[in-house]
């Protein structure tokens, strides 16, 4: 983002820190002192929790600059796509996560770790369907609950073609285990 884009209000910064900085799927004390350096954000507290050591970090610098600029590149860099090889699901995850908070400032984390510009969302309820939006639609259909099972990810990421690929193959596997088979009939045995 070439643009100056404006500061973020505190309340989605401090969300957006929780979940970057979160124990279970978030950035290591490491990373986050890594990527903070690499996008120039001042750590002015190293040893506070991770969460609050982000948000302190983010405050800090937009207080100095007044913009959010740096911030949105430290996303980037952090929810590069390459780092997350092999561990889709938490990436999708996270993304998903961040986009209904990066919607109260008209921003969208795509698939690729790039931002679209959106239209802001000032709702909770807008945030979560503008997340949600293909499995509110699944929903809308009465999809089997099954379905979820076999293409979260899929679905998180709105990939429509995998979803369907996934939700084929998981009917196909169900049917299978049903009728105590070990092949799909595609192949000989």
């Amino acid at each position: 983002m070439s643009t100056r884009r404006p500061p973020i209000s505190g309340s989605v910064l401090e969300s957006l820190s929780k979940i970057l900085g979160d124990t279970t799927n978030g950035l290591t004390g490491t990373e986050i002192g890594k990527f903070l350096q690499e996008v120039e954000i001042e750590d002015v507290d190293p040893l506070m929790t991770k969460w609050k050591r982000l948000y302190n970090a983010f405050a800090n610098y937009q207080n100095k600059t007044q913009i959010s600029n740096n911030i949105l590149r430290f996303i980037n860099k952090s929810m590069d796509p390459a780092r997350f090889v092999g561990r889709n699901e938490q990436y999708e995850d996270t993304r998903f996560e961040l986009n209904k908070r990066l919607s109260f400032v008209g921003l969208e984390l795509s698939s690729r770790g790039k931002f679209i510009l959106t239209s802001t969302t000032t709702t909770i309820s807008e945030a979560e369907e503008r997340a949600n939006r293909f499995k509110s639609k699944l929903e809308q259909r009465n999809v089997h609950s099954k379905i979820y099972e076999y293409c979260k990810a899929e679905l998180l990421a709105q990939n429509y073609f995998h979803s369907v690929f996934e939700a084929v193959k998981s009917i196909a596997e169900t049917i299978r285990q049903k009728a105590n088979l070990t092949s799909d009939g595609g192949g000989v045995d």
